[in-house]
């Protein structure tokens, strides 16, 4: 893959501007076109997770996105649009491990917010939030893949193996791709086992 054809989007705060518009639009307008890919580091599940355990959208918004989310899927796929949807899941020793690795190192330290901190505290709304998302937003169109992540050498690799499968492209070589682990990575009824 041309290194130079992805494109890593991810979005901070909605702006007051941003905030009155559809909810899905200040995503939607980063997908890119045909043979482009984007990486969304984080993306629109924000609101079902994130924005849904700090308090940061009402419950009637979260409500409105889970009724939109699988028809914006299937309409972004029904164009051609590859959607992978991973979800990377992180156990709590290693999460908080990481943490603190981060806390101690200034190279490090930019990747730790003010939410990831809060967030080792809010532990089981997380959870329920996770597990209710997962299950209202997985389909057949656009499901999960939830790969457990604690190691990241072994999640990077799946992640890549579960694209390279799904995709065809030239001079695919099927015996070169290594088979899906699945221990660590499959549908929703591994997440939280």
């Amino acid at each position: 893959m041309n290194p130079r054809g992805p494109r890593v989007v991810a979005l901070s705060k909605p702006t007051e501007k941003e905030m009155d518009k559809w909810y899905f639009q200040r995503y939607i307008k980063h997908l890119q076109t045909a043979d482009g890919m984007t990486f969304f580091d984080r993306s629109w599940y924000n609101r079902g997770v994130v924005e849904h355990v700090f308090g940061f959208c009402k419950p009637e918004q979260r409500e409105v996105f889970f009724n939109q989310v699988k028809d914006v899927e299937k309409m972004i796929n029904s164009d051609g649009v590859h959607l992978f949807k991973f979800w990377l899941n992180v156990g709590r020793d290693e999460q908080l491990r990481r943490f603190l690795g981060r806390e101690s190192d200034p190279l490090k330290q930019w990747k730790l917010s003010w939410t990831d901190v809060e967030g080792l505290q809010k532990w089981e709304e997380y959870s329920a939030a996770i597990a209710e998302t997962l299950e209202r937003s997985h389909s057949d169109v656009a499901p999960w893949t939830i790969i457990r992540s604690d190691d990241k050498r072994r999640a990077g690799l799946n992640a890549i193996h579960t694209v390279l499968h799904a995709l065809d492209y030239t001079n695919k070589d099927t015996k070169a791709i290594s088979d899906i682990d699945t221990a660590i990575c499959g549908g929703p009824g591994i997440w939280n086992v």
